[in-house]
């Protein structure tokens, strides 16, 4: 009788160890390796009006800078998030306007 009652603790034990493991490995974390993560991009303004038929004309920016953006009149630097506008165009597309590229934008640096 006392070798039943150990083999069924021990059956019960064995029992509640794997179905703990398989339990548990059904909630494994995602792979973060295949996320792709992409860093912020800036752009720079070379046009001296902040006119929307300027701003959205993607002549009047560029990918380098330009030296130093130091002022507040004109836009000069706009940083934008890489993962929601991939492109200079999307962002343009979606912002045509100052005062819509200042309130999308992650960062502003202005000109004179």
């Amino acid at each position: 009788m006392n070798t039943l009652v150990n083999f069924r603790n021990i059956a019960a034990i064995a029992f509640f160890a794997v179905t703990s493991v398989a339990g548990f490995s059904a909630f494994k974390s995602a792979d973060q390796s295949s996320v792709k993560r992409v860093a912020p991009v800036t752009y720079y303004y070379q046009s001296s009006s902040d006119a929307t038929e300027e701003t959205r004309n993607t002549d009047n920016w560029t990918s380098v800078s330009p030296g130093t953006c130091s002022g507040t009149a004109h836009l000069c630097a706009v940083t934008i998030d890489g993962s929601t506008y991939p492109t200079l165009n999307a962002f343009l597309a979606s912002n045509p306007s100052k005062a819509e590229i200042e309130s999308s934008a992650i960062n502003v640096d202005y000109k004179n």
